[in-house]
């Protein structure tokens, strides 16, 4: 059988004291750096660091499973892919509800497709979502001052930018989401930009 000897308990629940008050300070030192993110957070940790620190966690959106790994075992990259394979499909329901919700919007003036419309959008924070056609770009020229915005159907050079990273930045920086999206999968596939916005 299992046998314990006298000391050993209180140890072991000293020890977990120790873990779980350097959990909470684990949670306390990132809480204030995600509370206004509404994303998933996977965390990697064998299952009994994982059960303390659901216990001391703090943010709502703490995924029940949990990413079962020895950091000992493994290198960064490999954790990477695995976390990933774990995500992927709540990243993709997100994605198809955008997309559905893009094609619900279409004609309320709450969607916009073309570079034009949809630059001076992202600088002014309106683009909820960016959805950008994959192995594609629009080059040219962007004056936020006056909203000037130049297209050339030449490759990027001295003279233009890519105005689809630009956008995508621009949304990212003021907490949108960008997708990148094969054409065929674009919520209108008639622009290589289309763009859902907040109002």
């Amino acid at each position: 059988g299992h046998v314990m000897y006298h000391g050993q308990e209180a140890a072991t629940g000293k020890r977990e004291n120790e873990i779980k008050k350097y959990l909470r300070a684990i949670n306390d030192g990132i809480a204030p750096l995600i509370r206004e993110e509404n994303r998933p957070m996977l965390v990697a940790a064998q299952r009994p660091l994982f059960d303390i620190y659901r216990e001391v966690n703090s943010y709502p959106n703490l995924m029940g499973e949990h990413l079962n790994v020895n950091f000992g075992d493994i290198d960064i990259f490999e954790v990477h892919e695995l976390a990933w394979k774990m995500m992927a499909p709540l990243f993709d329901r997100k994605r198809k509800d955008k997309i559905a919700l893009f094609l619900k919007e279409q004609g309320t003036g709450k969607t916009a497709i073309g570079i034009d419309k949809i630059i001076p959008a992202a600088f002014n924070g309106r683009v909820d979502t960016l959805f950008c056609e994959n192995k594609s770009d629009i080059f040219g020229n962007y004056k936020e001052e006056n909203n000037d915005i130049t297209v050339t159907q030449s490759e990027e050079n001295d003279n233009t930018i890519s105005l689809m990273n630009v956008a995508a930045v621009k949304t990212f920086i003021n907490g949108g989401e960008v997708y990148l999206l094969d054409k065929e999968e674009m919520p209108n596939p008639n622009s290589r930009i289309n763009a859902l916005y907040r109002y």
